[in-house]
């Protein structure tokens, strides 16, 4: 298992296979698109403690849909995330669509809540996949849930990198991809078996 380094604005950030971004000076740990449901959410929980616990991250950001934005917040999500909930981890998530539909996330699971787009100390926060109005910004975005195709023909999670927007992959396994064709210009690197690669 390996990370991919990119440099934005003079600032490292780190695309793991755990399908999230950490932003190392600030102890930040970024993912888009949880998506929980009543049977994704322990995996996909697991696999974000182990994202956390390889960082070190104190910060959680989710750009966008915490909870499944048909089923929203079922008592088993409710239950299963108070559960896993880290106190020491500060948890924001940026509002998406499952947000819009379903309200915020209940007070018991301690999640703060920014509207989208949200700028943040360098980069603008947001759900949608849509290039920011400041030409000078640098956006981190989920929404697309972009996946591409492998030497095997199958889909696999992927990251996409532009001049000034990151778009995360889908952390939940509930999420449905959607097949992306990389552009001239953009950086597109693969989730596959634990491991990052460049497209």
């Amino acid at each position: 298992m390996h990370n991919i380094e990119i440099t934005v604005k003079d600032e490292t950030l780190h695309l793991l296979p755990q399908r999230a971004v950490y932003w190392p000076r600030t102890g930040t740990l970024f993912i888009a698109d949880m998506h929980l449901t009543d049977d994704s959410a322990v995996m996909d929980l697991l696999r974000l403690s182990g994202a956390l616990t390889q960082t070190g991250a104190q910060q959680l950001i989710v750009l966008g849909d915490m909870v499944d934005p048909q089923n929203g917040y079922t008592e088993t999500v409710r239950r299963l995330f108070i559960r896993w909930r880290p106190p020491e981890v500060k948890i924001t998530v940026v509002r998406g669509d499952a947000e819009q539909h379903h309200g915020d996330p209940p007070q018991s699971w301690q999640v703060g809540c920014v509207d989208c787009p949200t700028p943040g100390p360098l980069f603008v926060l947001q759900h949608t996949a849509q290039t920011p109005q400041d030409a000078e910004a640098f956006s981190l975005a989920g929404q697309l849930h972009p996946t591409v195709t492998g030497d095997d023909r199958q889909q696999y999670p992927a990251f996409i990198i532009r001049e000034n927007i990151a778009i995360l992959p889908a952390f939940g396994t509930a999420a449905p991809g959607t097949a992306y064709t990389p552009k001239p210009g953009e950086h597109v690197y693969m989730v596959r078996n634990h491991n990052i690669t460049p497209v």
